[in-house]
């Protein structure tokens, strides 16, 4: 990851939250709100507000790469990785994995932004 990068603080538009905190006892029967589907509903949150503030983003083919997302401002290219966190701890933290599927920390070649979408508070941070 760049150290010092901060594209900004984020408040997000759309209530994804509200599809965490109220999906019907169906949904949670049949499986759909996943772990799976709750990442890509971060990622299409992240899409939106990105989108809404005049960045270019493409979305990867796949889920193997390291990063979910090129982003670009300026000239400079982004790989950029989405994560997400929907309960709090007994002490109002929230904690995110900062790694892949391999359990291992993101290096600093592998993604360039680390991006936090904590749904309770609707709210999304680029670092």
């Amino acid at each position: 990851m760049s150290t010092g990068v901060v594209i900004g603080d984020l408040l997000a538009v759309a209530d994804v939250g509200a599809v965490w905190a109220n999906a019907g006892e169906g949904a949670r029967a049949t499986g759909s709100v996943t772990g799976k589907r709750r990442g890509e509903m971060a990622e299409a949150k992240f899409l939106a507000k990105a989108s809404e503030l005049g960045f270019a983003v493409s979305k990867t083919w796949g889920d193997s790469d390291a990063y979910d997302f090129i982003g670009q401002t300026g000239g400079r290219l982004w790989k950029v990785q989405v994560k997400s966190a929907h309960v709090a701890w007994k002490d109002g933290s929230y904690s995110f994995r900062a790694h892949g599927h391999s359990y291992k920390a993101y290096r600093a070649d592998e993604i360039d932004l680390l991006v936090a979408y904590v749904v309770p508070e609707n709210g999304m941070c680029f670092r």
